[in-house]
């Protein structure tokens, strides 16, 4: 059923879908109807199919169609306000500390409304750390990038010192900081 006589093809209905309702309209644009093992009866003198989404699911062209009411796919990778990428766990081991990005006591990414609401009952200090991880001990390479990492775990996985010497460059940074750099960057 590839085309017409000559080499030339012929694309125009009607419809090879016995079922279009119709079957002289493409919507736009006729398709040959594929070669191979096709064991849907086709309409006779037919060479091609119209663009309706019926017509190309008879052709096993298009997947079936979904529920209605269904979850949009992003709706699942969407990153909540204040959350990032790499809000998740972080890799379990840390070489080093290139800078730290930002200092947080709490997560309103995973609160509740009431929670945000009232007065933070509970706090915990994270540091966003861009550095060196190791994703586990055999692991020959580092994994450059950013997580939220706990003060605590920061401490025990390399010394007071270094998390020390790291929040007092982030300070530091934001001393430097003015309010005329966030101007300029909202221009």
């Amino acid at each position: 059923m590839s085309g017409a006589p000559g080499g030339r093809s012929r694309l125009r209905g009607p419809c090879g879908n016995p079922g279009c309702k119709d079957m002289h309209n493409s919507s736009g644009q006729w398709k040959l109807i594929p070669d191979g093992d096709n064991s849907k009866p086709v309409r006779a003198g037919a060479t091609c199919l119209c663009k309706k989404a019926a017509c190309w699911r008879y052709f096993l062209l298009k997947d079936p169609p979904q529920k209605p009411g269904r979850k949009r796919v992003y709706a699942d990778v969407a990153v909540p306000v204040g959350g990032s990428i790499n809000d998740g766990i972080h890799p379990p081991i840390i070489e080093s500390i290139g800078e730290i990005w930002g200092i947080r006591i709490c997560n309103i990414a995973v609160m509740g409304d009431e929670e945000r609401e009232n007065p933070l009952v509970k706090r915990k200090t994270e540091f966003c750390v861009h550095g060196e991880f190791y994703r586990s001990e055999e692991a020959k390479n580092p994994v450059y990038g950013a997580w939220w990492v706990r003060r605590r775990w920061l401490v025990e996985a390399t010394s007071q010192e270094v998390v020390d010497e790291a929040v007092g460059r982030f300070a530091a940074a934001c001393d430097e900081t003015s309010d005329e750099d966030y101007e300029e960057e909202a221009e």
